[in-house]
């Protein structure tokens, strides 16, 4: 112990001089170890670059169709991507035997009454026909009311009011008698009586007359106007109109 002393008292300079050493190879092996740790970390992945799909075909990204009461037609809207492919026509179908021509369209409007439609369900075929002959088509169903076209007729007697509606119907598809209910709590009748329906047939649709007549507590009658709806149930149908009891006058305007 005491030669290893007395050697390294005489040869201080020596270990001094190894110690640093020593000490700059573990830093050296510690800074390559970290260095080579963060690189191992940061090395970027390498993702295989995807192409970005190509849409060859004309592609339909929207096609609808409703039926309107109102004006009795169909009214239809439309959109498509053309791709790569050029576009050679657009055509409605309802049946192959008619096909309409809606190539700079995006919107049609078909009366009912036209091209074979009927009440109830109909499908409708948008169809594109590209340069290379090949079709892209989409088919929707557009539900066709079963009772169209209404009107009301009014008259006025003494203590009475007879009310009418006029509607056709398919004679393939035919509907019971509408129930005539009151909508408003307020008016008060008497009585209110089913008097008939008569029926009448053109180009295989069946206009229908059906009248109800309502019975008033007071005479004259006060004039009021309501509301009343035409409910046909077996088919879940209805039509609200408003209805009016008495006659309307105008002051005289000489009147103060």
């Amino acid at each position: 112990m005491d030669k290893e002393k007395g050697f390294i008292r005489r040869n201080k300079f020596f270990v001094l001089l190894l110690s640093v050493l020593l000490l700059i190879i573990l830093s050296l092996t510690i800074y390559i170890l970290t260095q080579k740790l963060v690189e191992k970390n940061n090395t970027p992945i390498d993702v295989p670059t995807q192409e970005e799909p190509t849409q060859e075909d004309a592609m339909i990204t929207e096609f609808l169709g409703t039926y309107n009461r109102m004006d009795d037609q169909i009214h239809f809207h439309w959109s498509y991507s053309a791709g790569k492919t050029e576009i050679e026509s657009v055509h409605l179908y309802h049946s192959k035997d008619n096909p309409i021509d809606v190539s700079s369209y995006s919107s049609w409007t078909l009366p009912r009454d036209s091209y074979g439609l009927t009440t109830g369900d109909n499908d409708f075929t948008l169809i594109i026909t590209q340069a290379n002959g090949k079709e892209i088509k989409k088919t929707i169903n557009v539900f066709v009311k079963y009772v169209v076209r209404f009107d009301q007729q009014v008259k006025q007697k003494e203590g009475r009011t007879r009310v009418t509606l006029t509607y056709q119907y398919q004679k393939e598809h035919p509907v019971k008698v509408p129930k005539l209910i009151m909508l408003d709590d307020t008016i008060n009748y008497n009585r209110m009586d089913y008097i008939d329906t008569k029926y009448k047939e053109e180009n295989g649709m069946i206009i229908a007359k059906s009248t109800y007549e309502f019975q008033w507590y007071e005479y004259p009658v006060e004039y009021q106007q309501f509301s009343i709806r035409w409910a046909f149930e077996d088919i879940n149908d209805s039509v609200d109109f408003t209805l009016e009891k008495g006659n309307a006058t105008q002051a005289n305007p000489n009147e103060n």
